[in-house]
């Protein structure tokens, strides 16, 4: 379970990240900012985490190593991290729900579903992008 200050927490970094509002008044609650077609998990990750630095050389604008040009390592988890984005920007929250129900069909209860898995999964609920 969420404990109810911690869901409060995570409701503020949404709101304040634009991906959800609050309603005052007697029927109020909170609702999506736009509809879920238009937020992707990208944007919902970045509102919740920030900038995800992987290492203290790779920063938002890019590789910023002390080793220069000789460092190997920096490039690639520049790469990698642009990659997790690229697919995360690619999937939108309806396509998390309408998901659900596909993906109980084509993964195991407990086993860690492979690539392959969830791209025939999303390309099932939302078509080709």
């Amino acid at each position: 379970r969420i404990s109810e200050l911690h869901l409060f927490k995570i409701m503020h970094v949404l709101v304040n990240g634009g991906l959800i509002e609050t309603l005052r008044g007697r029927n109020g609650g909170i609702r999506l900012a736009r509809p879920a077609e238009d937020i992707s998990l990208g944007e919902v990750v970045r509102a919740a985490e920030g900038t995800l630095q992987i290492n203290e050389c790779v920063t938002p604008e890019g590789h910023n190593c002390p080793h220069g040009e000789s460092c190997g390592v920096g490039p690639a988890l520049c790469k990698a991290l642009a990659a997790f984005f690229n697919v995360l920007d690619g999937v939108s929250i309806a396509d998390v729900v309408a998901s659900r129900s596909l993906r109980a069909a084509y993964v195991t209860p407990g086993t860690v579903p492979d690539v392959e898995d969830l791209a025939l999964v999303g390309s099932k609920v939302a078509g080709p992008r």
